[in-house]
């Protein structure tokens, strides 16, 4: 494959691009060396701070998740302790809650029917559910 000759060399015609002669300046075939690596490290720390918000992101859905499902497990526990009071049942639901990593902020009984609201340890995620028996309604 025959190679393309530089854009300093000799030709017997000059080239025009542009309605203007193509010059050799001096440093003109250096000026643009390295600058791949430039357009390399943006994309490294673009890459970089993807990752980052993605990691970030996730860690703050799980810890919702946990705090739900904890909130869930700790309002089952406490249906089922309704029966016995309301200091029974929310002592069980937040044992529960401790259980699944999670602070039970708030717990009220209504009948047989429990809620709770729940928080992660670090505070970052969020949970509230109820229960109760299914026949049972409240209105909110």
């Amino acid at each position: 494959m025959p190679r393309s000759p530089s854009p300093c060399a000799p030709r017997r015609r000059p080239r025009w691009r542009n309605g203007r002669r193509r010059r050799c300046e001096p440093g003109s075939a250096r000026r643009d060396r390295g600058s791949g690596v430039v357009w390399l490290l943006v994309l490294c720390v673009l890459l970089w701070f993807g990752t980052v918000a993605v990691v970030l992101v996730g860690g703050a859905r799980a810890e919702r998740h946990r705090a739900a499902a904890a909130a869930d497990l700790a309002a089952l526990a406490g249906a089922r302790e309704a029966v016995h009071g309301g200091e029974r049942a929310c002592a069980a639901a937040s044992a529960a809650a401790a259980a699944n990593g999670a602070v039970l902020t708030e717990c009220r009984l209504t009948g047989l029917v429990i809620d709770v609201r729940t928080e992660t340890r670090g505070g970052r995620g969020r949970g509230a559910a109820r229960a109760g028996p299914a026949a049972h309604r409240v209105d909110a």
